[in-house]
């Protein structure tokens, strides 16, 4: 397949009772022998109908992945054979030109840079022309490209501007298209904003035109799938309001406000995980759970189905969690 192709990678995860609905699944680099690091592409929770869903878009070159359920408390652990593809295309590059020199003896000095994710791949070759532009492109000349230095940069980088105090950020695909997407905390006056970026593909973004409003002064975002629908959500703290802001996905980049979860003073940080093995880490089925630090100790908040009692912090719209 040709470079820049959003690939989908879908996992079904079955046990002999029929389809396992709860748990996660690691999407990885089948050559490896963890899944960690480099090697892991991602997370994906479990939907309903016992299934995890993964795009994104590959780089240049021969892969093989896999799939690696975590297992539960109920359900044993389980991984998939490797899938291959091959990805054909041609390396970018970026050219930029400076001028040094005095009228009549102008030097011009093109650099030509490469971007390589495969180890060994060689430096740009070629030769470059030198044109005016005031003259209809007319060839100055041209010279061959030199021999490359092997290093480090950011290639076809930019700044999105947001209004103030962006204390917090996350990364994830909001919109379903396979290009990482960001969240983050935009301001913090009397009507407090994140501002969703979606990702170009190129290393530039749009901001969506509708902003979720969460509480005052959000200093820390968590990403889960908190209603098992496969689309990514998000729990932002509010330290001046002492909750948590819990936002579901659309899928096209905005969000919707589920009940706001009430928490102990100024929560600075927020984690989600499987904290008690039911296999929801990210939350399936209206359960997830939450932690948050308070006076050197986590507290814990777990999802339930449970009926609503008086111990519990969130009752509305029979999302619930208890401490």
């Amino acid at each position: 397949m040709p470079s820049g192709t959003v690939v989908t990678l879908t996992v079904s995860v079955s046990s002999a009772s029929g389809a396992v609905t709860k748990g996660t699944v690691d999407f990885c680099d089948a050559a490896a022998k963890y899944c960690t690091d480099i090697h892991a592409l991602g997370t994906a929770q479990l939907t309903s109908a016992g299934k995890a869903i993964m795009k994104f878009r590959p780089g240049i070159g021969s892969h093989s992945y896999k799939a690696v359920f975590a297992g539960t408390n109920a359900s044993a652990g389980s991984s998939s054979s490797g899938s291959a593809i091959a990805v054909t295309g041609k390396y970018a590059t970026t050219t930029s030109i400076t001028l040094d020199g005095s009228p009549g003896n102008y030097i011009l000095t093109a650099n030509v840079a490469g971007v390589s994710n495969t180890p060994g791949t060689a430096a740009p070759t070629g030769s470059v022309s030198f044109l005016d532009t005031n003259n209809g492109n007319a060839v100055l000349g041209t010279a061959p490209v030199g021999s490359g230095t092997a290093g480090f940069d950011f290639f076809s980088s930019s700044t999105s501007t947001v209004k103030q105090e962006a204390n917090a950020v996350a990364v994830a695909d909001f919109n379903g298209d396979g290009i990482p997407d960001i969240a983050v905390s935009d301001s913090n006056s009397s009507q407090t904003l994140l501002a969703i970026l979606l990702g170009k593909g190129d290393g530039t973004f749009t901001p969506v035109s509708t902003s979720p409003t969460v509480g005052l002064y959000p200093d820390s975002i968590a990403v889960a799938d908190y209603n098992g629908d496969g689309i990514p959500d998000l729990a932002v703290t509010s330290v001046d309001d002492n909750l948590v802001t819990v936002l579901l996905g659309v899928g096209d980049g905005t969000f919707t406000s589920a009940p706001q979860l009430s928490t102990v003073s100024t929560p600075q940080s927020v984690a989600t995980g499987d904290f008690n093995g039911d296999g929801v880490p990210r939350g399936s089925q209206r359960r997830f759970d939450l932690a948050l630090p308070r006076s050197g100790r986590w507290h814990i908040y777990r999802g339930t189905r449970e009926p609503c009692h008086r111990n519990e912090h969130d009752c509305g719209n029979d999302r619930r969690l208890q401490q």
